[in-house]
Parts: C-alpha cells; sequence; structure tokens
C-alpha cells in the first residue's frame, strides 16, 4: 500500500508538470504561429505594432483561429485536471482504507477544491468526493459535517442518476449508518 501511495503522488506531481508544461507549449506555439500569420498577411513588422488598418482586418479575421487554439489548450488543461481529481480520490480511498482518515480528508478537500472550482465540474465526481469526504469525517468523529457532505451527495445523485439508482441506495445507507 505504501508503495502505492508513493507511486500515486508522483503520478499526481507527473500530471501536474505534463499539464503545466503542455499549456505553455500550446500557447507558444500559437503565439509563433500568429507571429508567422502576420508577417505573411503584412509584409513583415511585429503583430505588437497594431493601429494600422490592414493589421486590425487581420486581427479581426484570424481571431477565432486563435480563439479555437486556446479552447484545445484549455480542453487539455481540463483533461489533466480530471486525471488529477481522480489520483487524488483514489490516493484518498486509499488512506480511508488504512484508516488514515486525516490524511484522507486532506486529499479529498483538494479534489473537491479543485471540482468546485472548476468551469463546468464533474457532478458525479464531485458526489463521489463529498460521499468520501462523509465516510471520513464520520470515522473522525465529526458527524454533523460528515451528514451535510454526505447530503451534498445525495441531492446531486438524486438529481442526476434518479431515486431508484445504486448510488443513491448506498448514500442513504452512509446516511443511516
Amino acid at each position: 500500500l505504501e508503495d502505492a501511495t508513493v507511486s500515486l503522488r508522483e503520478s499526481i506531481k507527473r500530471i501536474n508538470r505534463q499539464s503545466r508544461e503542455q499549456f505553455l507549449e500550446t500557447f507558444e506555439t500559437i503565439r509563433e504561429h500568429y507571429r508567422e500569420i502576420f508577417k505573411v498577411l503584412f509584409g513583415g513588422g511585429r503583430d505588437e505594432e497594431g493601429g494600422h488598418p490592414y493589421a486590425q482586418l487581420g486581427l479581426a479575421l484570424l481571431a477565432p483561429i486563435g480563439a479555437m487554439l486556446i479552447q484545445f489548450a484549455i480542453s487539455r488543461q481540463r483533461e489533466f485536471e480530471a486525471d488529477r481529481v481522480g489520483a487524488l480520490l483514489d490516493l484518498a480511498w486509499l488512506r480511508q482504507e488504512q484508516a488514515r482518515n486525516e490524511e484522507a480528508f486532506s486529499l479529498q478537500r483538494e479534489a473537491i477544491g479543485l471540482l468546485e472550482g472548476a468551469e463546468a465540474p464533474d457532478e458525479l465526481s464531485l458526489a463521489y468526493a463529498y460521499s468520501l469526504e462523509g465516510k471520513s469525517l464520520r470515522a473522525l468523529g465529526r458527524y454533523p459535517e460528515a451528514r451535510a457532505a454526505l447530503e451534498r451527495s445525495l441531492a446531486i445523485r438524486e438529481r442526476l442518476l434518479g431515486p431508484d439508482h445504486q448510488d443513491v441506495g448506498h448514500t442513504l445507507y452512509q446516511l443511516g449508518w
């Protein structure tokens, strides 16, 4: 279990590093392509000069392409964030199984913070994170907080999955425990 924990932490660090590197690489690639297109369209000069009517027209024509490339870079960043959240929740689950509930709770709070701060959070992942958090809080004897976390999980699961789904039943079981 300790080896798995070390491996998971290393994976989280690697994912964070790779996501930053890929974002910066993508941004720099966009910037270089933009400069090249500017030179071709306007016969030289630099994109920072601005003010020229043709430059303004060129920017108006190229802006949608730039926006599309930026959206692509943001999409890649979101994929890496999702991987990071998954790794944090897996490690938190492992810590719960080891009865290391303070550590599990800390990891769950980090994952929940990422999910809640996301522009378009994966609500089922958030419900799972709240459920894990409730279990940790219950083990720590923090019952009112555990109940609140489990109720947040239940509300999301009922809304997205319906009242008869097994995950709703599991959350209800945890609330009654």
